[in-house]
């Protein structure tokens, strides 16, 4: 457990850590938003970041929103949507953050699932996908940016709805493909 504290310390990540559960706990610097996580682990250090793990990739942006827009401007909420979904999403990328340090405090050769479907999605789309894009094609770094946020903003849905979502914004995604290719990870 001395390296998961060493981890959170060093984000500066307030935690109350008991034998099987848990408090991670931080604030947000677009709102200043009190996250605070919570759950129960077998008292290893393996399951503590299994389930803190779980819980950030359980943390739904569209959720929180559906919570949080009618409080908009009070109890510290911040004043705007815009501001709320920023909010929102640093703390989904702080989490996530978290989790993969976490994990390769414990596991040395871990590798990021998020950075990894992320460049699954992007090379499906900008080279797989039926269409096949490159600079000539006028695929610019513009179009490649647009693109990367849109996946960003796709990947911040539960994992089942990533694929119909990119299908809906981007035309050239067939969401069956793209479903066969993350269930490979």
């Amino acid at each position: 457990m001395e390296r998961i504290k060493n981890v959170l310390d060093e984000m500066y990540i307030n935690y109350d850590i008991h034998d099987t559960s848990a408090l991670i706990e931080f604030w947000t610097d677009t709102a200043g938003q009190d996250i605070p996580t919570e759950f129960d682990f077998d008292g290893t250090a393996e399951d503590f970041v299994k389930q803190f793990t779980e819980s950030a990739e359980n943390y739904d942006v569209d959720e929180e929103m559906k919570i949080f827009i009618p409080m908009l401007g009070k109890n510290g909420c911040p004043d705007t949507a815009e501001e709320l979904l920023t909010d929102m999403k640093e703390a989904r990328n702080t989490l996530m953050e978290i989790a993969c340090k976490l994990n390769k405090a414990i596991d040395n050769n871990y590798v990021d699932p998020y950075v990894l479907k992320r460049e699954k999605i992007l090379k499906y789309v900008k080279e797989d996908g039926p269409f096949i894009f490159n600079e000539e094609d006028g695929f610019d770094a513009a179009v490649s940016t647009m693109i990367g946020n849109v996946i960003d903003h796709a990947m911040s849905k539960p994992t089942d709805d990533i694929a119909d979502y990119l299908e809906n914004i981007i035309p050239w995604v067939n969401s069956k493909e793209l479903e066969e290719i993350l269930n490979e990870l």
